[in-house]
């Protein structure tokens, strides 16, 4: 009790009007249209309008948002007018709306002077903003989502996918994840000229594909490394995974395109990556503002044993790498850091465990195209397990590479950790 009366002192700054308190009460009513609680907690914890104690307490809730009206109420006369702009900067401008004749006047005045409503969240402290950069520095070319020197989010309207979210949940008592408009970040890691393992082509292809889905379809602002060393691969991932620019995002994805072997992905200069360090960059301790949001990670190389049948390459590295990797060849043993990945992460892997993985020349790798083409046709209706599923089925079921010592056939796999339903669901 005390420390709940130090708090309420603590972030005080004169009285809650009485229209305003009356107001969020009202907005704890559950019955009204869906409150999206994660990116409008990140926004009160960044601006110290509740304690960090507070807001944890609230994610555990069960009813976290009558909570979380009755927690502001408690607080001084600004937490209202930032609670508004929590709901503008998360984009449920609709909801946003209905407050808009108590806030204070200073507050509209400073949104229209950023621009429309609509706008405010890629100006909000806190998002790091990506620079065009054509030019490739030490193997690590970037360049942003549009091509014009500006990275900016597709916007969209959140109010017909929390109707489809809310209709799901009804029908089928399951939960599923929340949205907000800008979805989230999504990184891609691209490795085609190796100092001594084969080229990667076809990699374009595949980055193309991705990029268009992730942008023109699924409204995922992209980034895009080209040719990293190991550490570079290493380090880009560490990054990406700790920023704080996905505070107020839902999601995030990162997809990898390279060599690769049981457990390990290579970097341009064949210094090799363990996959499972990698995905501890996204446990909650590594990534703590991704906590609690599904973290989506596509890796596109091969686990196993390369094999040469000519036209169709594959995604393995030297010969006798396999080897090496178990530590048979001159190699010798590597060490493994097998921190197990937290909760709201799914991984799918383009082959099973010490299979190699097949990719055209020129269109591209089976997976990666598999992957794009079925959530481009079933991200309106499937949830990411179903589309996944059918991934797998497409793979194992489209394509061949035939060769003089036969026919071969890959399918895909994915580990999942979510704990609710993912849906896309690709604004209209």
């Amino acid at each position: 009790m005390f420390i709940d009366w130090l708090d309420s002192l603590t972030y005080m700054a004169g009285s809650m009007q009485n229209e305003h308190r009356k107001a969020l009460i009202g907005f704890g009513d559950s019955s009204l249209p869906p409150l999206y609680l994660d990116p409008i907690l990140d926004y009160l914890e960044v601006k110290q309008v509740l304690p960090e104690s507070k807001i944890n307490e609230i994610r555990r809730m069960s009813n976290g948002r009558l909570d979380l009206m009755r927690s502001l109420t408690k607080q001084g006369s600004i937490a209202f007018d930032e609670f508004f702009l929590s709901l503008v900067h998360s984009q449920q401008v609709h909801l946003a709306d209905s407050l808009r004749p108590l806030v204070s006047q200073s507050v509209i005045a400073s949104l229209e002077n950023k621009g429309t409503e609509q706008k405010a969240s890629s100006s909000i402290e806190g998002f790091e903003r990506m620079e065009i950069d054509e030019e490739r520095a030490g193997g690590g070319g970037r360049y942003d989502s549009d091509g014009n020197g500006k990275s900016s989010f597709s916007s969209f309207d959140l109010r017909d996918i929390e109707k489809k979210l809310a209709s799901y949940e009804a029908q089928k008592g399951e939960r599923v994840y929340q949205f907000t408009s800008p979805r989230g970040y999504a990184l891609i890691i691209s490795n085609e000229h190796f100092r001594t393992m084969p080229q990667r082509r076809g990699t374009k292809a595949d980055v193309i594909a991705l990029k268009n889905l992730f942008i023109s379809k699924l409204g995922y602002e992209v980034e895009v490394h080209e040719n990293l060393t190991g550490k570079e691969l290493h380090n880009n991932i560490k990054s990406f995974a700790s920023s704080t620019k996905h505070s107020f995002t839902s999601s995030a994805i990162v997809c990898i395109l390279t060599h690769g072997e049981h457990d390990v992905l290579y970097g341009v200069d064949d210094q090799v990556v363990d996959v499972h360090y990698l995905l501890s960059s996204f446990n909650t301790h590594n990534a703590p503002h991704l906590a609690g949001k599904p973290k989506i990670i596509l890796l596109q190389a091969c686990r196993g044993e390369r094999k040469d049948i000519g036209y169709e390459e594959t995604d393995s590295g030297r010969p006798f790498a396999f080897l090496e990797c178990l530590g048979m060849g001159g190699g010798g043993m590597m060490t493994r850091n097998k921190r197990p990945a937290e909760s709201d992460i799914l991984v799918a892997y383009a082959t099973p465990a010490h299979y190699v993985s097949w990719r055209n020349s020129e269109k591209g790798s089976w997976f990666i195209q598999s992957f794009v083409e079925v959530a481009e046709k079933r991200s309106h209706d499937s949830d990411l397990l179903s589309i996944l599923t059918q991934v797998n089925a497409k793979v194992a079921e489209t394509y061949k590479a035939n060769s003089s010592t036969g026919e071969y056939k890959q399918i895909s796999e994915f580990s999942s950790k979510l704990t609710k339903k993912f849906f896309f669901f690709p604004p209209e």
